[in-house]
């Protein structure tokens, strides 16, 4: 009996212990038929197109799959991990090992903190107020300060009466060592030589959220500054983005701006501004969606010159729901538009998407 008593007792810490702990896998499939065809037209007229059609592995999101777990700490607090990479459906391959997400932290009353790879918070404010998510008219344009940061840390408030705050620090730095040229043999290719270099890079974002019944608002600040081989860099950006919900349909609106520059002897610098506008409509089992976004480019080649490009996007779509988890979706716009200058070329991307997207 002592020893039934004991066994019970046993199976009873660690079935405590187990709920104590939860560990979750999930992801997102997505494919599907697509066709895009990209027209480049220079300051002369010249047109050239370059066409793609066939099985498409992200026709409305990218496709991934991740694990995430937390344990219960005692007194309110968690420690928390998360680990995400992307897949392609169409060949198998992977994005790299957790080339997506891979962070480790804690949270309780305090709010959060995590430490590793994750989303910058400009690009987290920015997706929110896409009517496509990632997959959108303005998310694919201006993010050339990056969509996630490596070596990374961030803490984000508690939610504050639907008011809460993300700060994020990140610094790397690579430095390679010179090597000789390498001359072809019968059996291995020739090896360039490798100068020796120094890169640092420090990434900073903020963003402040207020969400609360329908509405939205967000704002983001990022900055990232970088060396390499005695060249400094440094790219800005900025976005204020909002979204609200009237029931039998639901608006998107967001203006982002970024600014990337060398401090060379050029001074080389490009700016850019992106204003989009977005709408959802339910209806039953479908969803009608439809983007538009106006976007400038100026390209400051030296001090006094500015070539400026306008251009927009333009994308419409629908997904209809087979279960909570399964949606069939069909996509068509123009991307990336921008109007040729007398010194840049036009371009833009036509394209069209049919596919099936499972979420697990």
């Amino acid at each position: 009996m002592k020893k039934s008593l004991v066994a019970l007792a046993a199976l009873a810490v660690v079935g405590a212990a187990s709920a104590q702990s939860t560990v979750t896998i999930y992801g997102r499939l997505d494919a599907g038929y697509s066709a895009s065809t990209t027209t480049a037209t220079t300051a002369a007229g010249v047109s050239s197109d370059a066409k793609d059609r066939g099985i498409n592995n992200n026709g409305l999101a990218t496709s991934y799959w991740g694990m995430k777990g937390s344990e219960d700490l005692g007194g309110g607090l968690r420690a928390n991990f998360n680990l995400e990479t992307s897949v392609g459906i169409d060949t198998g391959a992977d994005g790299g090992r957790f080339d997506r997400i891979s962070t480790l932290g804690a949270s309780g009353n305090f709010g959060s903190v995590m430490v590793g790879r994750f989303y910058t918070p400009m690009f987290l404010t920015t997706l929110a107020s896409d009517v496509f998510g990632a997959g959108g008219a303005y998310t694919v344009n201006l993010f050339t300060d990056g969509v996630r940061a490596s070596d990374a840390f961030w803490y984000t408030t508690p939610n504050m009466g639907g008011f809460s705050a993300t700060v994020m620090l990140g610094r790397s730095n690579t430095v390679t060592l010179a090597s000789a040229a390498v001359a072809a043999t019968p059996v291995s290719a020739a090896v360039a030589a490798v100068a020796a270099g120094d890169t640092t890079v420090n990434n900073t974002g903020l963003s402040a959220t207020y969400a609360a019944g329908p509405l939205m608002v967000s704002a983001a600040y990022s900055k990232v500054e970088g060396t390499l081989a005695g060249v400094n860099g440094e790219i800005t950006g900025s976005a204020l983005t909002g979204t609200y919900n009237f029931g039998p349909a639901k608006l998107f609106a967001g203006h982002i701006r970024g600014k990337t520059t060398l401090n060379t002897t050029s001074a080389a610098a490009t700016e850019q501004t992106e204003t989009n506008l977005g709408v959802s409509v339910p209806m039953g089992a479908a969803t009608f969606m439809a983007a538009y976004g106006r976007n400038t480019k100026d390209n400051i080649a030296a001090a006094g010159t500015v070539d400026g490009q306008t251009g927009s996007d333009f994308v419409i779509g629908v997904t209809y729901d087979l279960s909570k988890r399964t949606a069939l979706y069909l996509k068509t716009g123009t991307y990336n538009k921008l109007d040729n200058t007398a010194t840049l070329a036009g371009t833009k991307t036509n394209t069209t998407a049919l596919g099936l997207r499972h979420l697990f």
